[in-house]
C-alpha cells in the first residue's frame, strides 16, 4: 500500500470511528433523556455491577447530591448489607438470561445517610450498541409505604388471612391520556371476570361496581387524576355470579419531572372477609355492651398497671361514684375507703382485684364494705380474674350483699339473744336448784328438831316429868319459831320481782339517806362512820327496793366490823368504761376468797352464830338483777375489809333528777 492510500484508509477509519462515537453519544443522550422523564429511579450498570448511568430519581431516592456521586460506584453498595449477596446472585442470573427478559424483586435498600427503605426492583439485560456489550438496566420504586400499609393490614387481618388462606391483591394503572385501565390478572379474579373474555375499561368497571358506590370510586379516581391526590377507599362490586364483594382500592398519582400527572397506579384487594368480620365484631361489641351495661353485678376492667379503664353503670351505683371519678382511679387508689368483715380498714394488698393482678389467678368471694361519701356502708362480694389479653389487667365483678349482711347480723343478734336467754334460763335453773337445796336444808333443821323433841315429849309426858316436858316444849317452840321466820323471809324473797312498783328517778343521796335511817340504831351502837359521796348521781327504779339494797349492804357491813377501832363505811360511784359503778366499802373483817362465791346464796351465813337468816345479800343480788345490773364482792381476805360493787340500769353520774329526760 502506498503512503497516499494508507493515509486515505486511516482518514476513512477515523471518520467511521467519529461517526460511531457521535451515534453512541446521541444514543446515550436519547437514553438519558428517556431515563430523566421516567418517574421511577433508573440505573444502568455493567457486568461487574459498576454504575455507568443513573437518572435524577435514582440520585434522590438514595439521598445523594449528584449523579457524579453514584456513577462509578458499585450498585451493590446501594443495598442493605444483608441484601448485597442476594442482589449479586440475582444480577448474575440476569446477566445469564435472555436479553429483554424482565426480573422483578424486592430488596431493602440503604441511603447515603444510612436510612433504609423497601424498594421494588425491575431488572432487564440489554446489549449496548454498537459493541453489543451486556448491560443491566434496573428500575427501582420505593415501596416502603406499601410495605408499611401491608404490615398494618397484616396485623388487623390476621384472622381473615388464616380463614381464607391468603389475601388476593391486584394492581392496576390508569393513564389519563387514554382512560383505559390496565389490570393485573388478580384484578380479573377479584372481579370474577375471565381475562381471556373481558377487556378492562371504565365502562366494565362501572358495570360491576355497586350503583350506590360508583360515585365514591369515580370521584376518588377523577380527583387523583386532576389534583394529584392519592386515595384509599372502600366500595362494593356486584360480580357476574350476583355475589357482592367489598373492595379496598389504593391509588397514587405518578408525575413526570415537571410535575405532570402521567398515570394513577394502585392496588385493589378483596376485603369482604374483613368487612364481614368488622360487621360481626360490631354486632358482638354491641351485644357485649348491652350485656355489660345491663348486668346485675358491678363490673370494673383495669389495665396491666391497675388503672381502671372501664366500668358499667351498676359498678358506679354500688361504689357511689360518678363514671368520671371511676375512670380516674386505680384499683389500689387511696380514695377507696374499704373495711373488712370485722369493720377494720382493709389494706389495698388484700383487695381481690390487686391480688388477682399480682398473683395472676382467680380470687373469689372476698367480702368488703365500701364506705361512701355520707358514711353509708355498702357490703359487696368481689371476684376478680386476670384478663389474658394484651394491655388488659383484671376483670372485677361484685354484687351487693348489704341485705344479706343485715340479715346475717339480725340472725346473729337473734342467736345471741337466744344464747343469752338460754344462759339466763340456765342461771335461773341453777339458782332455783340452789334455792331448793337451801330451803330444803334450812327447813329440815327445825323439822328435825321438832321431830326429835316430839319423841322426847311423849316419853317425858308418860313419865310425868314436868321439867323435862317444859324443856321439850321450849325446843319445839324455838324450832317452830325458826321455821316461821324462815318462811317469812322466803315469802319476802319470792315477792321481789312479782310485786313491782312503778320506777322513778331519785338521787343517790336520797336513797342512801332513807336506808341509813332504817339502820341508824346499829350504826350508832357500833360507832360506825358512814361517808356518802356528794357527787350528783341519778338512780332510776323501784324506790323501796333500791333503799333495801343499800340498807342490807350497810347493815351487813356494820354487822361484820369485828373489833375495828375506827369502823368506816364508804358509799359512792365511779366510772368503768361506759358504766357507772356504785360501791359500798367497809374496813371490817373481810371475806376469805374461798367463800366469796357463796355470799349471795340464799340462807348462806358467813358466821353461823350471827343474827339473821342469811337472806340479805341474796335479796340484794335479786333486786340488782331485776334493775338490769350486776353485783360482785371484793375482799383481799380476813382483816382487809370488803367492797360490794354493783351497777343499775340508767344510772348516770353528774345528773340530778330534774336533768333526766
Amino acid at each position: 500500500m502506498t503512503a497516499k492510500k494508507k493515509t486515505d484508509h486511516d482518514d476513512s477509519a477515523e471518520r467511521l470511528r467519529k461517526r460511531a462515537e457521535e451515534a453512541l453519544r446521541k444514543s446515550e443522550s436519547m437514553y438519558q433523556a428517556l431515563m430523566e422523564t421516567s418517574p421511577d429511579a433508573i440505573a444502568l450498570s455493567d457486568q461487574k455491577g459498576i454504575l455507568i448511568m443513573v437518572n435524577q430519581q435514582m440520585v434522590q431516592l438514595h439521598g445523594y447530591e449528584s449523579k457524579e456521586e453514584l456513577i462509578g460506584k458499585c450498585a451493590f453498595e446501594l443495598f442493605a448489607p444483608e441484601e448485597r449477596q442476594r442482589a449479586a446472585d440475582n444480577m448474575a442470573g440476569g446477566m445469564a438470561a435472555e436479553p429483554g427478559k424482565v426480573g422483578k424483586f424486592e430488596f431493602i435498600f440503604q441511603k447515603k445517610d444510612g436510612m433504609r427503605f423497601w424498594g421494588e426492583l425491575y431488572g432487564k439485560l440489554i446489549l449496548s450498541s454498537p459493541d453489543q456489550r451486556p448491560l443491566m438496566l434496573n428500575v427501582v420504586r420505593d415501596i416502603t409505604e406499601r410495605k408499611q400499609v401491608a404490615e398494618v393490614l397484616a396485623k388487623s387481618e390476621t384472622l381473615l388471612r388464616e380463614a381464607q388462606g391468603a389475601a388476593h391483591l391486584g394492581h392496576w394503572e390508569l393513564e389519563p391520556s387514554i382512560m383505559t385501565p390496565a389490570w393485573s390478572e388478580e384484578i380479573f379474579r377479584i372481579f370474577g371476570l375471565d381475562p381471556e373474555e373481558s377487556e378492562p375499561s371504565f365502562e366494565a368497571h362501572q358495570k360491576i361496581t355497586h350503583p350506590d358506590d360508583w360515585g365514591i370510586l369515580n370521584n376518588a379516581v377523577t380527583t387523583s387524576i386532576v389534583e394529584g391526590i392519592p386515595f384509599d377507599i372502600e366500595f362494593r362490586i356486584m360480580r357476574p355470579d350476583k355475589t357482592i364483594r367489598w373492595i379496598q382500592a389504593i391509588g397514587y398519582p405518578r408525575k413526570d419531572g415537571e410535575g405532570v400527572i402521567k398515570s394513577v397506579f394502585g392496588t385493589a384487594q378483596d376485603i369482604t372477609g374483613r368487612k364481614l368480620m368488622e360487621q360481626a365484631l360490631r354486632v358482638s361489641l354491641e351485644k357485649y355492651r348491652v350485656v355489660f351495661e345491663s348486668f346485675p353485678l358491678g363490673i370494673t376492667i383495669s389495665d396491666k398497671s391497675g388503672k381502671i379503664i372501664e366500668g358499667n353503670r351498676q359498678s358506679e351505683q354500688l361504689l357511689g361514684i360518678t363514671p368520671e371519678e371511676h375512670a380516674q382511679r386505680r384499683i389500689d387508689s387511696q380514695e377507696w375507703q374499704i373495711i373488712r368483715k370485722d369493720g377494720t380498714p382493709m389494706p389495698a394488698d388484700e383487695y381481690a382485684s390487686t391480688r388477682a393482678l399480682r398473683e395472676s389467678r382467680l380470687i373469689e368471694n372476698v367480702e368488703m364494705g365500701i364506705i361512701k361519701d355520707k358514711g353509708e356502708i355498702t357490703w359487696i362480694s368481689v371476684t376478680a380474674a386476670p384478663i389474658p389479653l394484651e394491655d388488659y389487667g383484671v376483670a372485677i365483678a361484685y354484687g351487693d350483699i348489704t341485705e344479706r349482711k343485715r340479715a346475717e347480723s339480725q340472725r346473729e343478734a337473734a342467736l345471741e339473744e337466744v344464747r343469752l336467754k338460754a344462759k339466763e334460763l340456765q342461771e335461773k335453773n341453777d339458782e332455783m336448784t340452789r334455792f331448793t337445796n337451801a330451803v330444803s336444808h334450812d327447813l329440815r333443821s327445825p323439822l328435825v328438831t321438832i321431830q326429835t323433841f316430839q319423841g322426847h315429849l311423849e316419853k317425858d309426858i308418860r313419865s310425868q316429868d314436868a321439867a323435862r316436858v317444859e324443856k321439850d316444849l321450849g325446843y319445839i317452840r324455838n324450832a317452830a319459831d325458826q321455821m316461821g321466820r324462815l318462811l317469812d323471809e322466803l315469802r319476802r324473797f319470792l315477792r321481789i320481782g312479782r310485786i313491782v312498783k312503778p320506777s322513778e328517778d331519785a338521787p343517790l343521796q336520797a336513797i342512801v339517806k332513807e336506808a341509813l335511817n332504817l339502820v341508824a340504831g346499829r350504826i350508832t351502837a357500833r360507832g360506825v362512820r358512814v361517808q356518802v359521796t356528794e357527787e350528783p348521781v341519778g338512780l332510776y327504779g323501784d324506790r323501796t327496793r333500791l333503799v333495801e339494797v343499800f340498807m342490807n349492804l350497810v347493815e351487813n357491813a356494820v354487822k361484820f366490823m369485828g373489833d375495828e377501832p375506827a369502823p368506816r363505811v364508804e358509799i359512792g360511784a365511779e366510772q368503768a368504761g361506759d358504766e357507772t359503778v356504785l360501791f359500798v366499802r367497809d374496813n371490817g373483817i373481810g371475806i376469805d376468797p374461798q367463800v366469796q362465791p357463796l355470799v349471795f346464796d340464799l340462807f348462806h351465813k358467813l358466821d353461823p352464830d350471827s343474827e339473821g337468816e342469811g337472806i340479805g345479800l341474796a335479796l340484794v343480788k335479786r333486786i340488782v338483777e331485776l334493775h338490769g345490773g350486776r353485783i360482785r364482792v371484793e375482799s383481799e381476805g380476813p382483816g382487809k375489809g370488803t367492797t360490794f360493787r354493783f351497777t343499775l340500769a340508767e344510772t348516770r353520774r353528774g345528773v340530778g333528777r330534774e336533768e333526766r329526760t
